[in-house]
């Protein structure tokens, strides 16, 4: 009986763990909010994180792959969350995020861009995640830092 007890305990704690879905965090936009995302990141001087995920996820790697990701970009980026299911997608991303999602097939994939002149930042793939996250999470705090400092320019240009 008491090996029972402890199978359902685990087996309930093994499918928490792998079938919960990662939550994006308060204040991100769904893509279909495009227009208004970049135009808040131009005017808070951050830059735009474009993130594709799958939200019902059952992978625990993909989740922890995005939990990264999200604690690397924090407050610092306007986050877009996109729907790997979601096919509007097509419609309100801008197309060198689309191209930049075309290189990977696994999700979640971070494209940050500056929100000022569309070019990308920076281009974080699940696999470089899988392969090296801590050099992978120092690139994009890097890439952060260095974009950041250029929408501030580019704002006060416009």
């Amino acid at each position: 009986m008491k090996t029972l007890t402890y199978i359902c305990l685990l087996s309930s704690l093994i499918a928490q763990t792998s079938f919960g879905a990662v939550a994006l965090p308060k204040g991100s936009f769904p893509i279909k909010e495009n227009d208004q995302a970049v135009a808040k990141a131009i005017k808070d001087k951050k830059l735009v994180a474009y993130i594709l995920h799958n939200p019902k996820s059952t992978c625990s790697f993909a989740d922890e792959a995005l939990e990264d990701f999200l604690k690397i970009i924090g407050k610092k980026c306007t986050i877009i969350e996109i729907s790997s299911k979601d096919k509007t997608r097509e419609t309100f991303c801008p197309k060198e995020v689309k191209a930049a999602f075309i290189i990977s097939r696994y999700t979640p994939h971070l494209v940050i861009v500056n929100p000022c002149d569309g070019s990308i930042v920076f281009n974080a793939l699940y696999e470089d995640h899988k392969k090296d996250p801590k050099k992978l999470s120092r690139e994009i705090k890097k890439a952060i830092s260095e974009g950041t400092k250029k929408v501030a320019e580019d704002a006060k240009k416009s």
